[in-house]
């Protein structure tokens, strides 16, 4: 992953973090409002019944039009004061489920419903899909990156094991497990058995590097001169085999 494509995966997830943190300071902030709300919805309705009890307890017939009529006016604008407290409570309680909905389809969308996808694929043995938020994408694309390294190491591993380092043919332990494979066959088949002779002359008088040399040499002839579907061994130090399926 080059430097751009870090940079941009950073970016992304940043944004992301910033809006889950916008989201919790708005949500707080409702809240706080909220409550608020309630204290002065409270208070005014406390306000409102005080009101209404000290005109219970007061003998009416000492109350003239005019403190009746700023009694009433005062219970009026209360009133609508109550009414207004209410509203806007009401209003701050919508936003505040609107905004518990949609932080749930964010999480749902970009980290639920990638994990559920990723639980598919992993029990099929298969790449993650690279979808959700950053930091989800991220994962997938490590993930993958990982899978794909251990699959390309597997495919190592398992030609090291069986293919000789030198000469790059099937080694012996190939040899061994195509001798059981080959055993039930019925397909007619020949085998060579094929030495390089003075082998130990020429790696006495002129060292191994040349000796390695010839045997490289002659495991290139093999491959040349047979055909393509007939399998080449390396047995031992300077001994070879060729599997000729197909040959009476």
């Amino acid at each position: 992953m080059n430097k751009e494509t870090k940079a941009e995966n950073k970016r992304a997830g940043f944004r992301i973090q910033t809006l889950a943190f916008w989201l919790a300071v708005v949500a707080v902030i409702l809240l706080l409002v909220t409550i608020v709300t309630m204290i002065q919805v409270s208070t005014q309705l406390s306000s409102l019944l005080e009101n209404a009890n000290k005109y219970n307890t007061t003998d009416s017939t000492s109350w003239n039009l005019g403190d009746m009529k700023r009694f009433l006016e005062s219970q009026q604008r209360g009133l609508l004061e109550l009414q207004e407290l209410l509203s806007h409570q009401q209003i701050y309680v919508i936003c505040l489920i609107l905004l518990l909905v949609i932080a749930f389809v964010i999480v749902a969308l970009t980290i639920i419903k990638p994990i559920h996808m990723f639980e598919h694929s992993l029990v099929k043995e298969e790449e993650l899909p690279v979808i959700g938020s950053a930091e989800m994408k991220r994962l997938a694309e490590n993930y993958n990156t990982a899978k794909r390294n251990n699959a390309a190491s597997k495919l190592l591993f398992q030609y090291e094991a069986e293919h000789d380092a030198l000469t790059g043919l099937f080694n012996r332990g190939a040899f061994e497990k195509m001798k059981q494979y080959l055993r039930g066959s019925l397909e007619p088949l020949a085998v060579l058995l094929i030495d390089v002779d003075l082998f130990k002359h020429v790696n006495d008088n002129y060292g191994h590097e040349v000796g390695d040399g010839a045997l490289k040499k002659v495991s290139s002839m093999l491959t040349e001169k047979f055909r393509s579907s007939d399998l080449v061994f390396r047995v031992g130090g300077d001994e070879f085999c060729i599997i000729m399926q197909k040959v009476t």
